[in-house]
């Protein structure tokens, strides 16, 4: 069943997984019909961002390449994509809060897309050092965050993420270091510090495997390095949407593109 509650207990082992391994999973946070249903209206309204014609020349205009048929690109948060089941969800909330501090805010919102035929991504960290020239990065606290939620499951077919335990506390990992590919259900939670080393395995299957994701990080922090100037969005909003949240979520989209 969905979480509905933050039983504190859980929680602390949830942070604790996070302050050891640099990411967490929540399992079966939205229900599968729920999921089944965000499904559904992806491949009824945005077509292109899961079955592309070519993988050059038939990916979205506002994308950004991130593999080997892989993109990430802005999803308008307008209905059905409104979901503020997740961006309010308590449980959310509280982690963000616990790893990010009580101001935490919301910098994006979009889709991650691995198609049919994507091969395993570079390994690679989304971002987050700030202080590789003095050596402090490894001390730090989390300043931003990915967190994404699968509309499909992620396993041998379509592809899972595999993680480096540890890798936000060390500026480099060993190349023989193993890593941790789970299989993570349709509607689970992922978070993982930017400072986290992973990279996508390859697409077996014969259908996209997109992930809705947003960046959380701390007020004073900034994605300088994924987005394009003038190509892909951050965070597009509707207004209405955004006046429909609760004021507490409302706040944490301060950074909103709002659009009527």
């Amino acid at each position: 069943m969905p979480e509905t509650a933050v039983d504190p207990a859980r929680m602390e082992r949830l942070l604790a997984n996070f302050r050891r391994d640099g990411y967490l999973v929540v399992p079966d946070l939205l229900a599968p019909q729920r999921v089944q249903g965000l499904l559904d209206d992806l491949y009824r309204l945005y077509p292109q961002y899961v079955s592309p014609k070519d993988p050059v020349e038939g990916l979205p205009a506002d994308s950004v390449e991130v593999g080997e048929r892989r993109f990430n690109a802005p999803l308008r948060y307008e209905p059905p994509f409104d979901c503020a089941d997740l961006v309010g969800h308590p449980l959310l909330d509280a982690l963000l809060a616990a790893i990010l501090g009580n101001r935490y805010v919301f910098e994006a919102y979009g889709l991650l897309t691995s198609l049919p035929g994507a091969t395993r991504q570079h390994i690679h960290r989304d971002g987050g050092l700030l202080y590789t020239d003095v050596g402090l990065d490894g001390v730090l606290p989390a300043t931003a965050v990915t967190v994404v939620m699968p509309l499909v499951d992620m396993d041998e077919t379509s592809g899972r993420t595999e993680f480096w335990p540890g890798s936000q506390r060390f500026i480099e990992i060993a190349e023989d270091t193993p890593g941790i590919a789970p299989v993570i259900r349709a509607g689970s939670l992922v978070i993982w510090d930017f400072r986290t080393i992973h990279s996508g395995l390859a697409n077996n299957g014969n259908q996209a495997r997109p992930l809705i994701y947003l960046t959380a990080c701390r007020p004073f922090w900034i994605d300088d390095s994924n987005f394009v100037p003038g190509k892909n969005a951050k965070l597009l909003f509707s207004r209405g949407c955004h006046q429909a949240l609760d004021e507490p979520v409302r706040a944490r989209f301060v950074r909103a593109e709002l659009f009527d």
